[in-house]
Order: structure tokens, then sequence, then C-alpha cells
């Protein structure tokens, strides 16, 4: 059996985001199923909505693991940057996770620097609520 809230958990955490004025975004995801999209998805998010953000998993790695991808984009960084940064702190864990390992280094560097000089932005509109995506290469 999965690990992560049931509809029952999730119905008590909406309820309860709800009465505090919280605003609740559920977005799935398991080690195997992550994709550079799920992570333009999530950046995408984290540079448009309210700060702070609270981000949670069942066992903290993806959580880890959207807070390195968000600081990296943010700041410019390279996977490797980012994880050099990660060693010896909370988030080193996810470094024992090969999935989200893949993950990070697949998605941090096609998301900000392509080696292939390609590059994704995510683009949101706020009157559609709906997401764009512009692939670019950089020479061109």
């Amino acid at each position: 059996a999965g690990r992560g809230l049931d509809s029952e958990g999730f119905a008590v955490l909406q309820t309860a985001s709800e009465e505090k004025a919280i605003q609740l975004i559920h977005l799935p995801m398991s080690t195997d199923n992550m994709s550079t999209l799920a992570a333009a998805e999530i950046y995408g998010l984290y540079v448009n909505i309210e700060k702070p953000i609270f981000v949670s998993c069942s066992d903290g790695l993806r959580a880890h693991a959207t807070k390195v991808l968000c600081e990296a984009l943010s700041k410019g960084e390279s996977s490797k940057e980012a994880f050099a940064r990660v060693r010896n702190t909370k988030s080193e864990g996810i470094l024992r996770s090969p999935h989200i390992v893949q993950w990070l280094i697949g998605s941090i560097d096609r998301l900000y620097k392509g080696s292939d000089g390609l590059f994704i932005r995510q683009l949101f509109d706020h009157m559609s609520s709906s997401y764009s995506y512009i692939v670019a290469c950089e020479e061109t």
C-alpha cells in the first residue's frame, strides 16, 4: 500500500487549508514517474504562488528534491552546483535515491542550461489559469 494520503486524509488537509485561507495544490508524484515536464510545472508554481511554501511527501525525498530543484533554477545553478550545495544539509538524503538524482540532473540541466543549447520556459496565464511552454535554442 502507498504511504501517501488517502482520500479521507486529503479531505481533512483540504478542509484545514481552506479554514486557514492557505492555498493547497496537490501534485501526486512518485519517484518512478518524475519527469522534466513535472519539474517545469513545479517550478512554475514555485515562481507564481504566494510564499511561504510548504511541500510535503511521505518520506521527505520528493519534498527536498522540490526544494533543491527550485533553488537551483532560481539561482541559475547547474545540477553539479546544486548537488555541491546540498551536501551536508537536511536535503542530503536525496543523493541516496538514484531516481531522484537522475530526475534532478535531467530537469535542472534541461530547464535552465540545456547542454544541447535548448531550454524550456514555462509561462502561466492568470486569466485562463493555464500554462504554456516555450522550447527554444539559444543560438537561433
